[in-house]
């Protein structure tokens, strides 16, 4: 059996996907260096459940690709949580980065920062709203793909 000439990922998802993971490994490498503070830990946990969620998708598709991992409900539904999970930490960062310069009380917990991290802090927020843009946008791209499968499998 010849294989299968077409990719098991669309480009554009392949293209979003890569991207993610460089963003990804780029936001836990900035938050190493204030150790998770501006984000209240929550962006290295993200960081390292969203390589775990990735890689997984991508190994299943590439040693799968007829059954395009990419596409179930269940990677579909998870990228669409870990979207939630980026906004949550971007509003916190943002929340955190308003309460204060220095130091910041939040619920309790006295966040002190140092003056060295706040410009690698910047480039922290922006890319963790860059990061739930592509993970919207890939589930988004998914749940089309998922569709447009399920429409073409259909007999009448």
């Amino acid at each position: 059996m010849p294989p299968d000439p077409t990719p098991p990922l669309p480009g554009s998802i392949r293209l979003l996907t890569w991207m993610s993971l460089f963003l990804i490994l780029m936001i836990l490498i900035l938050s190493l260096l204030d150790f998770g503070l501006l984000s209240c830990f929550i962006n290295p946990i993200a960081a390292v459940l969203n390589m775990i969620y990735h890689l997984t998708v991508l190994l299943a598709t590439h040693f799968r690709p007829a059954k395009a991992a990419a596409f179930t409900v269940t990677a579909i539904s998870l990228g669409f949580l870990l979207s939630l999970t980026w906004l949550s930490a971007f509003l916190v960062m943002v929340f955190v980065a308003l309460k204060g310069g220095a130091a910041c009380d939040l619920f309790g917990l006295d966040i002190q920062f140092s003056n060295t991290v706040i410009s690698t802090q910047r480039i922290q927020l922006l890319f963790t709203m860059l990061e739930f843009a592509i993970m919207v946008d890939l589930s988004i791209r998914s749940t089309l793909k998922r569709r447009k499968r399920h429409e073409n499998t259909i007999t009448y």
